[in-house]
């Protein structure tokens, strides 16, 4: 009896340190998704601040071009004007 007490006190140490291991890679894969959500925060923080410089980039370009652009036209039309 004492063996078989010993072989079932055995195994639910075995099985705990089982549980410990996978409680361990439960932790260790919860700080992975942590960090990999940061990451994504951080992804998308710099998305939104590049699309913002993009649209006033856009603006910029395109009210500089059609400003240089409309500019020789207007040249143009009073050159002919003259």
């Amino acid at each position: 009896m004492f063996e078989s007490g010993s072989c079932a006190s055995v195994k639910n140490v075995i099985g705990f340190v089982k549980n410990v291991i996978g409680f361990v890679k439960n932790v260790i894969g919860f700080v992975k998704n942590v960090i990999g959500f940061v990451k994504n925060v951080i992804g998308f923080v710099k998305n939104v601040i590049g699309f913002v410089k993009n649209v006033i980039g856009f603006d910029l370009f395109k009210n500089a071009y059609l400003y240089e652009r409309s500019a020789p036209t207007r040249r143009c039309f009073c050159y002919f004007l003259k």
